[in-house]
């Protein structure tokens, strides 16, 4: 790519503009130009760009009279000499890398808008420290046409949403500009035309594009609410509803009813009552809408006490944080048509990966989904400080209360370890997949408020009655709830080929809740086959459903390389004894991660504080990897690392069946048997097979859930238009 024209518009910028420039004028792309439109500004920030100017010939200002910054982005995109255009405001900084990086995606991938994620800088200036975390390159995700629009408005929403960090092809743009007549959300309605347009996009998810809300900026200037101030968004719900695309229009119903609160309550405590009447008018329209009566109970509440009396939609408001957060996130969603009951709540690596990853993969086929925050004790009692395990008591109190005890006192020998592992465990939890205000649900009381149609459970082994101690409903989706319509299971493991009969005729009822039913293991397709409404499939691990770059984006990886990991879920002798052979053979240090207890007097160097980010590093950086565990093995070979597997005592359906798909059977060492962790793979034919099972399984998805294009007929309007 030849050249990049950087357009910042300034208007009263100079506190932070020195900032903004020297983040851009050091950046490893060279080839730029730096268009600052200055817009009327009252300040010396237009000075302090000409002496930039002086130093840096890179650097161009243009002067205008005060016309708003959509018309100082006009003008820059009139001006613009470049092949691609990137957007900055005067107030934001970036990393010094995000252009190269932009520009190897526009000029070696094709795509035609290339973009990262944001971190909030509130109104500091940006430390120079700052940068040396993310000196690792981002991994990009890719998109085009209707998938890339559903980035806009789905998981990427936030960074995709403002015009900051954007580099654009001038080819796209075109003729498209700015609206002059918008005061906010200019910059998303531009965007919303732009991926309109079927084009090809790029993300990429580290947080490189620095932004400040400050009192001075256009943000976060009050004196900028009005009526005016949720144009944008109303255009936007209306455009989509025109459409009948109704996976996203409530979602900018909701977001113009919040600028008009936060606009009433601006005008109100300035005292313009001629703006707050105008503002008024506009609200008794907008209950009129269709869509203002498919919000939820609460929202309209709080929406007509805002027009009503300050003090009072405040209190009400913190009174619904209080004590209704949960109960709003339990009422209808119509943007979501999906919930995934699984063992996110489990501290277990694999557990939460697999939850991460089949979440993820229903996002990417366009179905709206997330994870139902059903987090029962008898799943996370087992990893408590002292443990809480059902039925601990019941065969033998001498055993049970034996247990107990070793197992606290196992938890507090590990002193702060045990209490950062649970907190990086958590951490993990609540960024990558329920969010941090997901409410708790511990028993099956609220599932009848459930929102969701249709119900994903799965995978693990959600089935396997020693792991939940019982057949558990949930799992089944064997609940009463009026918008239910639809169970799947997705990859459902029982932990073997069958059940113990005792469980044969109670499995048997639950399965027939169970619309469309595939297990993990192909073993037990002849178990529960009969016993399904329809046909059962064997499907991989949803670890499978995601390419080995998409795991990388969540990785941590450890500060140390060349070593052996040895990762064991239950205590094994001989795979003690062969990672300490090995490492004598190699020279290589073990490191054992663990969720428990680590194997005692081995010499290993131990990490009893990763998550499951961290999990993923060590299975990345490893020399070789020596496990029992099923997703220690899955992870092995989607980074294509050396490893052998042992067997378990009770698990070894899995990961034999995994093998054998994999063609990697030879990867297996069990009793009587060794195995050459040196022997050479054929990994290139191993990630055929991955690609393939990955194929199945989102076939399997699309097949058995909706997607966007699939709403309810009732709630479509009947001549698409409002």
């Amino acid at each position: 790519m030849k050249r990049i024209s950087v357009i910042i518009p300034l208007y009263n910028g100079e506190p932070f503009l020195a900032d903004c420039l020297q983040s851009v004028l050091g950046q490893t792309y060279k080839n730029l130009e730096v268009l600052v439109i200055d817009d009327g500004s009252e300040d010396g920030g237009p000075a302090l760009c000409r002496e930039y100017a002086r130093r840096d010939g890179r650097v161009a200002l243009h002067t205008q009279e005060h016309r708003g910054v959509s018309a100082a982005r006009n003008r820059g995109l009139a001006l613009a000499a470049g092949e691609a255009v990137f957007f900055l405001d005067s107030d934001d900084a970036v990393h010094p890398l995000l252009l190269e990086e932009c520009a190897r995606q526009l000029e070696d991938h094709g795509a035609q808008l290339a973009s990262c994620a944001y971190r909030r800088m509130e109104g500091r200036l940006l430390e120079r420290p700052a940068w040396s975390p993310e000196d690792e390159r981002p991994r990009w995700r890719r998109a085009q046409g209707e998938e890339a629009e559903r980035w806009f408005h789905g998981p990427y929403t936030d960074p995709l949403s403002g015009i900051g960090g954007k580099l654009i092809r001038r080819e796209v743009i075109g003729s498209l500009r700015f609206d002059e007549d918008l005061i906010q959300g200019e910059d998303t309605l531009f965007l919303y035309q732009l991926f309109r347009r079927g084009l090809r996009a790029a993300y990429g998810p580290r947080g490189w594009y620095y932004y400040r809300i400050h009192g001075g900026s256009a943000t976060g200037s009050a004196a900028r609410r009005g009526a005016a101030y949720s144009e944008a968004a109303r255009r936007l719900r209306d455009l989509e509803w025109a459409l009948g695309r109704e996976a996203y229009v409530l979602k900018w119903e909701r977001l113009a009813l919040r600028q008009l609160e936060d606009s009433c309550l601006t005008l109100r405590a300035a005292g313009e009552r001629e703006g707050l009447e105008k503002l008024r008018a506009l609200a008794r329209r907008e209950v009129t809408h269709p869509l203002y009566r498919r919000l939820r109970w609460d929202e309209r509440l709080l929406f007509r006490t805002c027009l009503l009396s300050g003090p009072l939609y405040r209190l009400e408001r913190a009174l619904f944080r209080l004590y209704g957060r949960g109960k709003r996130r339990l009422t209808l969603r119509s943007d979501v048509q999906t919930g995934i009951l699984t063992f996110h709540c489990a501290d277990n690596f694999g557990a939460m990966l697999q939850a991460y990853g089949l979440m993820t993969a229903l996002l990417e086929e366009g179905i709206p989904a997330e994870i139902v925050a059903y987090e029962p004790p008898y799943m996370t009692g087992r990893h408590w400080l002292v443990p809480y395990v059902p039925g601990l008591w019941r065969r033998s109190p001498l055993r049970g209360a034996k247990y107990l005890l070793w197992r606290t006192w196992a938890n507090l020998s590990q002193g702060r370890n045990f209490f950062r592992r649970r907190a990086a465990m958590r951490r993990f939890r609540r960024e990558r997949l329920t969010g941090p205000d997901a409410p708790r649900l511990r028993t099956c009381l609220r599932f009848g408020r459930l929102p969701y149609a249709c119900y994903v459970v799965g995978s693990d082994q959600i089935w396997n009655p020693e792991i939940t101690f019982g057949l558990r409903r949930a799992y089944f989706g064997a609940f009463e709830n009026p918008r239910k319509r639809r169970v799947a299971a997705y990859a459902a493991s029982l932990g073997s080929a069958s059940l113990p009969p005792e469980y044969a005729q109670e499995f048997a009822d639950l399965l027939r809740h169970v619309d469309a039913v595939s297990v993990r293991e192909e073993e037990a397709l002849p178990y529960v086959g009969p016993l399904c409404r329809g046909e059962a499939r064997a499907l991989a691990d949803p670890v499978f459903l995601l390419e080995r770059e998409d795991w990388r984006q969540i990785e941590r990886p450890p500060d140390r390389e060349g070593y052996i990991l040895f990762y064991a879920t239950e205590s094994h002798p001989e795979m003690t004894a062969y990672a300490q052979t090995l490492s004598r053979r190699t020279g290589l240090p073990v490191v054992e991660v663990s969720c428990g207890t680590p194997e005692p007097g081995t010499g290993f160097q131990a990490d009893l504080t990763a998550g499951p980010a961290e999990f993923l590093g060590y299975v990345h950086q490893a020399a070789y990897v020596v496990t029992n565990s099923f997703h220690a093995v899955a992870f092995s070979i989607l980074f294509q690392r050396p490893f052998l597997a042992f067997a378990h005592s009770r698990l070894n359906a899995r990961v034999y069946n995994i093998l054998r798909l994999h063609g990697l059977e030879s990867r297996l060492c069990r009793p009587g048997r060794e195995a050459d962790l040196d022997a050479p793979v054929d990994w290139a034919r191993a990630a055929r097979r991955t690609r393939a099972l990955a194929r199945e399984g989102r076939a399997f998805l699309r097949e058995n859930l909706p997607g966007p294009e699939n709403r309810d007929e009732e709630r479509r309007p009947e001549n698409g238009t409002p």
